[in-house]
């Protein structure tokens, strides 16, 4: 087990037998809660088949939910959630959320260390008022105990602006200046951490410092991107890049330390980063991807080269996988990444699922055939939009074609929703096998064995029975003239 920097004689992860960290919890709103969880997570190193390890805690005599979390690694964090509720107000907001979340996040992520003891108080910012999209807008935390100090300045660099509010909060002008609303807000936030240094250790001192001088890289890409978009003709390459290089370097400055990579901001600015470049400028995946080799070194570097591959939206089997792997030493992300390879490198999972009648049907029970899995719940846009504008006319397109065999699966956990949206013609129609995942949601086996989490997902299975890609790029495109010729040329492969 590696051990986190040691820092002013402090080890931040020590032995195994060092104490668990003890969160208690009080929540105040408008009607008692009895359950809260607290789903643990692991930083910015993704963990194959991901899901949250979730520990129960019923109200105790005192009112508190208690919590004792074993801190396995330094990168390891928490997050508090509450079972969703049935009534009106409830169920409008869980109209916008997956119809398989049975739970509502109340706080953000918040790191952990060993032996930390901390009291969040939470109460309802908005009382009386319907939920918004985010925990940072419907719901107020207040921090006691020891270790306080770090948790409630980590809450304020989370709440910098509510999640959902991007329309209008910044933009760049005609002259490349980026006008943005959290960027005014973090000198007194940095000033507000110095205020507490002498309370924290020295590494989450320089870990929240990096996590405020980084928070949001994914608003000023976004509006990178934007200004790109709608102004291309009017800058030159080469005075745009000039321009763009001293823009990044003013505006992300920081100190570098021995825990950097723990801070999930700043790997999020790595991440976004290196994607506008590949999107906005004659660099590729492969350059980017050598040039963060060459930059960074040791978990920083491994941590960078895992989360830009899987966040290409690249197959599988792209070769970028194997190149990472052959140069990433990072325990956990060797583990992340052999398990990826490995999904398009193994037959397709022979799991049943149910069609309306419940009669079952394999991934697998198609050989010789090219297999379409498109999996989707109610309620997704990107899903929605994805069939509307692609998958529909594809379906079309192939109607007549014995060779390929197009599958629907939902992972909606209400069976009447699902079909209601299959005869809405929606996110998938009566024409194509329309099966779904019997209740259990995101946890159903097919998707648990494939290291599936997010939606809309793509599984291409050959006539072999071999999953060959999950997700493939030109089959994600908008454009279903080339997602059809993408599959006829894959069809007249004869490898297969």
């Amino acid at each position: 087990m590696a051990l986190a920097p040691c820092l002013h004689g402090q080890n931040l992860l020590a032995s195994e037998d060092a104490p668990p960290a003890r969160i208690t919890v009080s929540m105040q709103v408008e009607r008692p809660i009895d359950t809260l969880y607290l789903m643990k997570t692991y930083g910015n190193c993704f963990k194959p088949n991901t899901a949250y390890p979730t520990i129960r805690a019923v109200a105790g005599q005192d009112g508190r939910f208690h919590f004792e979390v074993p801190v396995e690694s330094p990168d390891q964090s928490f997050c508090i959630s509450r079972r969703m509720e049935k009534d009106t107000t409830e169920h409008i907001f869980k109209l916008q959320l997956h119809k398989f979340n049975e739970s509502l996040m109340v706080t953000p992520r918040l790191y952990l260390s060993a032996g930390d003891q901390v009291h969040l108080e939470i109460t309802k910012a908005r009382p009386g008022k319907p939920l918004m999209a985010s925990y940072s807008m419907d719901y107020n935390c207040a921090f006691s105990g020891k270790d306080s100090e770090r948790y409630a300045m980590q809450f304020k660099i989370d709440s910098l602006l509510p999640r959902g509010l991007r329309d209008g909060v910044s933009h760049f002008d005609d002259n490349l200046v980026h006008h943005c609303v959290v960027n005014a807000r973090k000198p007194a936030l940095l000033a507000e951490l110095e205020n507490r240094r002498s309370k924290m250790s020295d590494f989450h001192y320089k870990l929240l410092k990096t996590d405020i001088l980084f928070s949001y890289a994914d608003y000023i890409f976004d509006d990178l991107e934007r200004y790109c978009k709608y102004r291309k003709q009017i800058f030159e390459y080469q005075s745009f890049r000039q321009a763009y290089e001293k823009l990044i370097a003013g505006m992300f400055t920081h100190e570098e330390f021995e825990g950097i990579h723990y801070s999930q901001k700043y790997l999020d600015y790595l991440v976004e980063k290196s994607s506008f470049e590949v999107k906005f400028s004659r660099d590729n995946p492969v350059f980017v991807f050598n040039q963060l080799a060459e930059l960074y070194s040791g978990p920083l570097r491994d941590r960078a080269l895992l989360a830009f591959v899987t966040g290409q939206g690249l197959n599988y089997s792209h070769p970028l996988y194997a190149k990472a792997l052959s140069i990433v030493q990072d325990k956990d992300c060797r583990t992340e990444l052999e398990s990826r390879i490995r999904l398009t490198s193994s037959p397709v999972a022979d799991i049943a699922l149910p069609d309306a009648a419940g009669n079952l049907h394999s991934l697998a029970g198609f050989p010789g055939k090219w297999v379409f899995v498109d999996l989707w719940f109610t309620g997704c846009a990107g899903c929605k939009q994805y069939y509307n504008e692609v998958l529909k006319y594809v379906e079309k397109k192939f109607e007549d074609t014995p060779e390929i065999q197009f599958i629907s699966v939902s992972v909606d956990k209400n069976k009447a929703l699902w079909l209601n949206s299959v005869k809405q013609e929606i996110y998938s129609s009566p024409r194509v096998l329309n099966l779904y995942t019997a209740g259990k949601g995101y946890v159903h086996e097919v998707l648990t064995h494939h290291n599936i989490n997010s939606f809309p997902t793509i599984l291409l299975i050959a006539p072999d029975g071999m999953l060959v890609a999950v997700n493939p790029p030109e089959l994600r495109l908008l454009d279903p003239e080339k997602v059809i010729a993408h599959l006829n040329n894959m069809m007249a492969d004869k490898k297969y």
